[in-house]
This record gives structure tokens, sequence and C-alpha cells, in this order.
């Protein structure tokens, strides 16, 4: 009997070895397909938003120059030598006709003195000439007479009329050479007078290129002494504009810049001139357009020639308009927004809190006959517009949108747990 129950017992605990065995491996299937379940599900779409807003709103183009000086008068040499005296220096003021420097003049002053030597030479040979002319006149006159009295032969006679004519030749002869040697001896002496170098105009040295005692050469081209600006007060940017943007552009269109040595202060001026000439770096065309503007001083400078503008050229501008994002005007549902991971065009999928936020537009992306997507029961509805001017940033809406409307400006999905 107690062996029966032995093995009674026996098969009994196999019996539910086994079924703890079964009910392991449906519990780790159960699990695993639990897992696989939660781990491949998608999580939700959290669309961001922005309110439209009224506001001010101006449409810019964004461009870099260089402040300068509107007249840049270069100072040159028209003769070569050593430099004697220079009587300027940086930042000095000079007047029209102030001497500003002085080349060594002992090679023009010799060759002012050879000249005029070669020149009383010639007008000697004019007197000498003159002398030869009233003999063979005289000559003449005897023979003339004595050929008269058959005293004489006809050859004689034609003898002298041929030494006449010789003698006017050589006196016509010596007058030019008399007129060449004063139009040498006039060279040298403007060249005597380039060594004295004067200033053409009323205004400040801002460049001196040489120094006393320096040999300038004039051989091939104009030695640069010095660079004077005119007038400091009135100045002008120099201003690199993008093909793109040129044609908003315009002669006395109103213009904003700063310059780095004054952060914190706006100066304004004007578009004076837009030159027709293309500029090439790199298979970039730009073209340089000049805005004119008042020096005034600020904390008791001046701007100085050289510096840095960053130039605000105002296209457009306008008050309390409304206004989105330009990121809303750019943006696109996915095709499937309960399975999407990634916004509209790509890219990879954004962390949780993280935002996609999308890079300020330039003003020609923004067009008319725009469209952008607001919320309805969680979901994008499109909804069309007229946009207006863009700042690159904002852009305004013409029709089709009111004021306070939340637009989708991008998507924020999270990331896998």
């Amino acid at each position: 009997m107690s062996q029966v129950r032995a093995k009674f017992s026996k098969r009994l605990f196999k019996r539910l070895k086994g079924i703890a065995i079964l009910i392991l491996i449906l519990s780790a299937i159960g699990f695993g397909v639990r897992h696989y379940l939660e781990s491949s599900k998608v999580p939700p779409v959290k669309f961001l938003t922005a309110e439209a807003r009224s506001g001010d709103l101006r449409s810019v183009i964004l461009a870099t120059g260089k402040v300068q000086p509107v007249s840049l008068v270069s100072v040159g040499t028209q003769v070569s030598g050593t430099l004697k005296e220079l009587y300027v220096d940086y930042n000095s003021e000079v007047k029209k006709g102030q001497l500003i420097a002085l080349i060594d003049p002992q090679q023009q002053e010799a060759d002012l003195a050879q000249t005029s030597a070669a020149l009383a030479a010639s007008e000697a040979d004019v007197e000498e000439a003159r002398a030869n002319l009233l003999q063979a006149s005289m000559n003449l006159s005897r023979s003339r007479e004595l050929l008269s009295n058959d005293l004489i032969a006809r050859s004689a006679l034609e003898a002298d009329e041929t030494g006449l004519k010789t003698a006017r030749a050589r006196l016509d002869a010596a007058l030019a050479r008399v007129t060449q040697q004063r139009a040498g001896v006039e060279r040298s002496k403007l060249q005597l007078n380039y060594t004295r170098i004067y200033s053409p105009v009323d205004g400040v040295v801002v460049t001196r290129n040489v120094s006393a005692g320096q040999t300038v050469a004039a051989s091939f081209n104009t030695p640069t002494i010095a660079e004077i600006a005119e007038d400091l007060s009135r100045m002008q940017v120099e201003v690199n504009i993008d093909e793109a943007d040129i044609g908003s552009v315009y002669e006395n269109q109103r213009v904003e810049f700063t310059v780095d040595a004054f952060p914190d202060r706006a100066f304004e001026g004007s578009v004076t001139q837009i030159r027709l000439s293309p500029i090439s770096e790199s298979n970039v065309i730009s073209y340089k357009a000049i805005v004119s503007f008042i020096n005034e001083q600020v904390e008791g400078r001046n701007l100085i020639p050289g510096m840095t503008a960053n130039v605000t050229l105002i296209v457009d501008e306008k008050k309390d308009v409304l206004m989105v994002p330009n990121a809303a005007l750019r943006f696109r549902p996915p095709d499937d927004t309960e399975g999407a991971a990634v916004p509209s065009g790509g890219g990879a999928p954004m962390g949780r809190g993280r935002q996609q936020k999308a890079e300020t537009a330039a003003s020609g992306d923004v067009r008319r006959g725009s469209s952008v997507y607001t919320l309805e029961q969680g979901k994008p509805v499109r909804v069309g517009v007229t946009s207006g001017i863009t700042n690159g940033a904002d852009t305004e809406v013409l029709s089709g949108l009111e004021a306070g409307a939340e637009v989708v400006v991008g998507i924020d999905v999270p990331r896998d747990a």
C-alpha cells in the first residue's frame, strides 16, 4: 500500500513540475510579446505652435562695407630723387597749396644750369648767323654792281646769291635751336618745381607712405607720398550687395549701420550711388553701393576711414501688421501624423523636450499665396494666406488669418524609452 502511494506521489510531482515549467515558458513568451508591443508602439506627435501677432515689421537687406572718405586724394611725385624733407605726418591737417614734402633738387638744378647754358650758346649762334647773313647780303650787292660794269663773271654773282640763301637758312636753324633750348629750360624749371610737393586740397593726412631720406623713383609710375582725406565730416560706406538683393536697392534709400567701435550707436545714411560694374569673387557676383552719411562725433570722436560697417538697407517698413514666424509658412505635416517620428522633409527624430526649429529664411523664401497650418482637434489643417513683406524671421500676413490664431511651426517627437 505504501509503495502505491509513493508511486502516485512521484507521478504527481512530475506532473506538477511539468505544469510549472509550462507556466514559466508561457509567462516568458507573454512578457516578451508585451515588451515587443510596448516598444514598437509609436509615441504621439506633439505639434509646436506660435501665435499670429500684430507688430511693426520691416524688410531689410543685410550687408557689410568699409567706411571711407568721400574724397581721398593721393599726392605723388613726378620726379625721382631722395626725399629731403617731409613736413607732414599721420593726421596732420593741411591747407591747399601748403608745402608738404621736398625732394633733393640738386639733380634738377644741374639740369637747369645745363639747359640754360645750351640756350645761351644757341642765342650766340643766332647772332653769328645774323652777322653772316649781313655779310652775304653785302657781298651780293657788290657782285651785282661789279657785274653791271662787266668786272666779274656771272658765276661769281651766282655764288654770292647761294651764299646769301645759305646764311638765311643757317639763321633759321639757329633760331629753331634757340626755341628748342628755351623749351628745355622751361622743362628743367618745371622739373625743379616738381621737387616741391604741395597739398592739392584742404584736408587731413590719413596715409603716409614714405619717410625723409627715402629714394623715390618715378620711372614707371607715380610714387604716392601721402593720401589726404578732403573732408572727414562727410563720409561714405562702400557696401557690397549680393546680386540677388541688388534689385531691391535704389538711390536715396534709407540705411542704418553700426561699427564695432561703437556697437551701441546706430548711424544713418542714404544710398547715393549704385555702381554698375560687377565684382566677381569665387564665382560670386556682387555690386557696390555707396552710402553717404554725416560723420557726427561719438564720445568726442569721429568714425575713422577703414572701419567695418554692418549695414542694414531698409527695403520696406510697415507699422502694426499681422505677422507669423517664417517657420509656420515653411511647415508641412508628415503624411501620417500618428506614425510620424520625424518632421516633413526627413531628418533624425528629435529628443524629448527638444523643439524642431526652422532656420531663419531669407526674404525671397516666403512668397505670396503661401499657407500655414492650424490645429483642429489635434490635427493640422491647412489655411491659405497671402503673405507680404518679411524681415527674415517673421512675415506679414495680408489675408487668410486672424490675430491670435495659433499656427503650427514644428513638431516635438518624444524619444523612444
